[in-house]
């Protein structure tokens, strides 16, 4: 009969978002939408008399903020990989 075991590994936290990901990729591309999206936040659509007047908006849906997206996302990931290689390099005293 096969074991249930404990197993540790690193998981990345995406504060803004709250949740947890299995890859750092992940954890700052979630993290850049939400900070995107409490940024700017979507408009609702508008209706009148049954009528669509206005399609609503959300960031995703414009080209220039999905580049802000993907440089976000990119800039979040540099700091990440950035602050653990400094982390590696400062010797840890032994408590």
């Amino acid at each position: 009969m096969a074991k249930i075991q404990v197993i540790s590994r690193p998981v990345f936290l995406a504060p803004t978002k709250g949740r947890s990901y299995l890859t750092a990729k992940a954890a700052a591309d979630n993290e850049a939408k939400a900070l995107l999206s409490n940024k700017y936040p979507p408009d609702r659509c508008e209706y009148e008399d049954g009528q669509l007047i206005y399609p609503g908006w959300h960031w995703s849906t414009d080209e220039r903020m999905q580049k802000t997206h993907e440089r976000l996302s990119r800039l979040l990931l540099r700091q990440f990989r950035n602050a653990q290689r400094i982390t590696k390099k400062t010797p840890t005293e032994d408590l």
